[in-house]
């Protein structure tokens, strides 16, 4: 059975979500699986590398594909449809970073806030664990979408900083054993020769002559003398 990148079956180029945006296009797939029978949907687990018990009932099936979409689990998936699905959202992007599952978690739940339909909308929430009120109006809905994403966000945005300093912990650690690895190194002749060098030039009885100061008689090196001019102090004066 052929699929598209969501593994939503394919009976004609026009059914076909190529010319939908993204979004658009998973949007669709969570409203279609509302409605899709048994056999369409254990197709689509399947496709998915989805992990299904001997025993489920539709609903229940319905559930474990939503949850895995909306988890953004696709993006550690190695099930084709989940690798197509993460590259329709970043086939004209260069992502530089590593995707997560919470970075794409992220990025879908965001895309479809605006597009995606009320009864797909509510197993959404249920699967993330939002608390909900049946008689909520699909405007309320999507407001808990949205505070659910900021809160993701948020959790993000620590996570990273965490990974950050863990990071930055694991460099100096590493920067640390290679130090006591190669210590203690042999100094290079090149080297020496340039430092003994320096040392005579900076001990030389040239470098180290003083002369008195004319106005505070104190000893001064003669490198640090200056001569000036007694137009100078004429012009100031």
């Amino acid at each position: 059975m052929d699929v598209d990148v969501t593994g939503e079956n394919i009976h004609s180029p026009r059914r076909s979500s190529s010319c939908q945006s993204p979004a658009s296009a998973l949007s669709s797939f969570l409203s279609m699986i509302e409605y899709a029978t048994k056999p369409v949907l254990i197709d689509i687990a399947k496709c998915h590398n989805i992990q299904l018990p001997l025993r489920i009932n539709v609903d229940a099936l319905r559930t474990l594909v939503v949850s895995h979409l909306s988890s953004g689990e696709c993006a550690e998936s190695e099930a084709d449809a989940c690798m197509q699905l993460v590259s329709t959202f970043h086939i004209q992007s260069d992502v530089s970073y590593m995707l997560t599952k919470y970075i794409f978690q992220i990025q879908i739940l965001s895309s479809i806030t605006s597009l995606v339909r009320s009864r797909p909308l509510q197993r959404i929430l249920s699967c993330l664990h939002v608390s909900f009120e049946s008689t909520m109006s699909f405007s309320k809905l999507r407001s808990e979408l949205r505070k659910l994403i900021t809160r993701l966000k948020n959790g993000k945005r620590s996570e990273e900083a965490r990974n950050k300093v863990i990071a930055q912990d694991e460099q100096l650690r590493r920067e640390r054993e290679k130090i006591q690895e190669d210590w203690p190194q042999l100094v290079p002749n090149t080297l020496k020769k340039k430092i003994v060098k320096l040392f005579h030039e900076k001990t030389s009885s040239e470098a180290l002559a003083t002369f008195p100061c004319a106005s505070c008689s104190s000893l001064t090196l003669n490198i640090e003398c200056k001569k000036m001019l007694l137009a100078t102090f004429k012009s100031a004066i």
